[in-house]
């Protein structure tokens, strides 16, 4: 059902608009049985079970609409907080060093990457070398 209408959704599937219509109807014969001669107690007990009838089906679609309201409650309560992200994970769990397509910290030096990663202890090897041959995939 739909959360801006469905109640209107539910009352015309279930002929709400009919729903007390025997009820009424008893309850109506008896007012004019009444105005035309006094009642009998079996006619009391018979108004008696019309508006009980009548009750009970209130009470019903009464208890139903309310437990709608709170399930449509339960939703936009999850709903109106975003979940937190995942932790972002290390770069690889097996001691892998990051290669020249990794993302990598924000204001990180090529230079101070590959200090921290242990691809360079000494600058003067990088200048033999070039970047290409550090960070060549060994895959």
């Amino acid at each position: 059902l739909d959360f801006d209408n469905f109640l209107q959704e539910h009352a015309v599937n279930n002929d709400w608009l009919t729903l007390l219509t025997r009820e009424a109807n008893a309850l109506a014969k008896m007012k004019q049985k009444k105005e035309k001669q006094s009642l009998k107690e079996d006619d009391y007990f018979k108004a008696y079970k019309s508006a009980d009838a009548a009750q009970v089906k209130l009470n019903e679609a009464l208890a139903w609409s309310k437990e709608q309201v709170r399930e449509y409650a339960s939703f936009v309560e999850v709903l109106e907080v975003p979940e937190s992200g995942l932790p972002r994970l290390p770069m690889s769990g097996r001691g892998l060093h990051s290669h020249a397509g990794d993302l990598r910290c924000a204001g990180a030096s090529d230079e101070g990457l590959m200090r921290s990663e242990g691809v360079v202890h000494d600058m003067t090897s990088l200048e033999e070398g070039g970047l290409l041959d550090i960070f060549r995939c060994l895959c």
